[in-house]
């Protein structure tokens, strides 16, 4: 047999073996860039509507609330693996904002109905099978390991971090502390959103 033809052979049994190896895996299938679009919050558990908002991490949103990532591009070859975004955060605001950490400078803007844009850096990464055996929170939510996204405003002001169900969902937690009960002690809540892409 021909040197070249041997090589191909080879190669050929080699990819069929990869592939037939590989697990069955919906994930496999997405685009180069399956957080690009626009997504609605349309579940929190629990709710956080009426906790006091001076409480809130600012990575936390309210229901109904929606959220465009955009890609630019990549970072760079010294940052492998990070993608340059815009996040969007679109009206209405909830009053609450503007009582938020982080979020405080909204009030200047008189909860304007213009959309607010910041610069994001996305770095992505796939979950090993055990990855998430000890977060009782999402664990319900999560029966085969998912794509892990953490999503960073360039500003250092909120870090999210997704794991996408399927094409359309994606799913995260963040606590907050509660005011304890009694003095010294914690009372943290862990909260965890659902978002749903928006179909346009």
């Amino acid at each position: 047999m021909p040197m070249k033809n041997k090589h191909s052979l080879e190669y050929f049994f080699l990819l069929i073996f990869m592939v037939a190896s590989m697990k069955a895996f919906p994930y496999e299938k997405f685009p180069v860039r399956p957080l690009d679009g626009l997504f609605e919050v349309v579940s929190s558990d629990p709710s956080i509507e009426d906790v006091d908002p001076k409480l809130l991490t600012p990575e936390l949103l309210y229901l109904k609330q929606k959220i465009r990532f955009s890609y630019m591009g990549p970072v760079g070859f010294d940052w492998p693996l990070r993608d340059e975004y815009k996040i969007t955060l679109y009206p209405p605001f909830s009053k609450n904002y503007c009582k938020r950490h982080q979020w405080e400078y909204i009030c200047d803007l008189k909860l304007t109905d213009a959309p607010l844009s910041y610069d994001g850096v996305l770095e992505t990464e796939r979950l090993k099978e055990n990855s998430l055996s000890d977060d009782r929170f999402l664990n319900k939510y999560l029966k085969s390991p998912p794509y892990h996204f953490i999503m960073m405003y360039a500003d250092g002001r909120a870090t999210y971090e997704f794991f996408m169900l399927d094409w359309d969902t994606l799913i995260y937690s963040r606590g907050y502390e509660a005011e304890p009960a009694v003095a010294g002690d914690r009372n943290r809540i862990i909260v965890t959103q659902i978002l749903k892409r928006v179909k346009e």
